[in-house]
């Protein structure tokens, strides 16, 4: 999903986000929809949440690089480390709230994955 999503994000200079899924019955995977959020910000709130579907993980992207004020920078310019997980991201996998496992798209097209319960950041492509 963070293949399709990034590119949006970067585009809209917003973060996006989603969460995944995991039916206990059958124990497949789903993945929800892309919504964008905020400049800098995403809430996982936003994401409807099926009723008797386990949440295993989260996803979201880092929009471009950028400063406070939503102005495009590069990557050298940017306020913010936006190829990294932020410390609020690391947190939400480390909680219970989004499952254990959040995967990151960033605005020089890594994608990344950090496991809450090993505290392990592991680039994906």
């Amino acid at each position: 999903m963070l293949k399709y999503s990034n590119p949006l994000s970067i585009k809209a200079n917003r973060e996006s986000g989603g969460l995944v899924f995991r039916n206990p019955k059958t124990g497949l995977f789903y993945v929800s929809t892309p919504i964008l959020d905020g400049l800098h910000s995403f809430n996982f709130s936003l994401v409807p949440r099926p009723a008797g579907i386990e949440i295993v993980g989260a996803y979201h992207s880092h929009g471009d690089y950028g400063l406070e004020d939503s102005t495009r920078t590069d990557k050298a310019g940017s306020e913010y480390n936006d190829d990294s997980f932020s410390d609020a991201d690391k947190s939400l996998a480390e909680g219970d709230a989004i499952g254990s496992v959040m995967y990151l798209g960033t605005p020089s097209g890594a994608l990344r994955r950090y496991d809450g319960a090993t505290h392990q950041d592991t680039r994906i492509n």
